[in-house]
């Protein structure tokens, strides 16, 4: 992947569903249901719902997980991204995390409740630092960053705005056909 470079398989943000920073729950739910059903319809490339800001800026993005994660408000007490990272190092906290998440859990009508109050800001990811690479950059810093960082979407930017997503999954396929073509596997 040496002179490929990011902007070359960026999926451009005219691609993707998005949702207002302002949205409600309901419109996340329902621009996710979209995305999916057109992703699995070969219509979209992504099933990732983006969020704009007032002036049409990406602030965001949301996923099928941040729409559970939501639902259950003690998930943000028990997870923050220095405990995801050691759960996947160490398998006997997803127990004691299990257990502190049932210990809190609501009834299905608080949760109800929550889902109708709960705005796309309070559900949405912000891209993290380690998510974002720049035009002109290498896919190879991209590969760098998506397994160090153990992320599926990075957001390109040109240093003013973003201007699209780079994503695990279409990464993957590039690579894999070049190794099919150039390496004859």
């Amino acid at each position: 992947m040496d002179k490929t470079k990011v902007e070359d398989l960026m999926i451009p943000l005219t691609a993707l569903y998005a949702v207002q920073e302002d949205g409600s729950f309901a419109d996340a739910v329902h621009g996710l249901e979209l995305a999916l059903v057109d992703f699995k319809a070969g219509k979209r490339p992504l099933a990732v719902l983006i969020v704009l800001d007032a002036q049409g800026n990406l602030v965001g993005k949301i996923s099928p997980s941040d729409i559970l994660r939501s639902m259950e408000p003690s998930y943000a007490k028990v997870l923050n991204e220095d405990i995801s990272v050691q759960v996947s190092k160490f398998g006997y906290l997803i127990q004691s995390l299990r257990e502190q998440v049932q210990h809190a859990s609501l009834p299905w009508d608080k949760m109800c409740q929550t889902a109708r109050t709960c705005k796309v800001s309070d559900i949405m990811q912000k891209p993290a630092h380690s998510q974002v690479v720049q035009v002109g950059e290498s896919l190879n810093e991209a590969i760098h960053r998506f397994v160090l960082g153990k992320h599926n979407t990075l957001f390109v930017t040109n240093g003013r705005q973003f201007l699209g997503v780079l994503n695990m999954r279409v990464i993957y396929l590039a690579i894999i056909e070049r190794l099919k073509t150039e390496c004859q596997l």
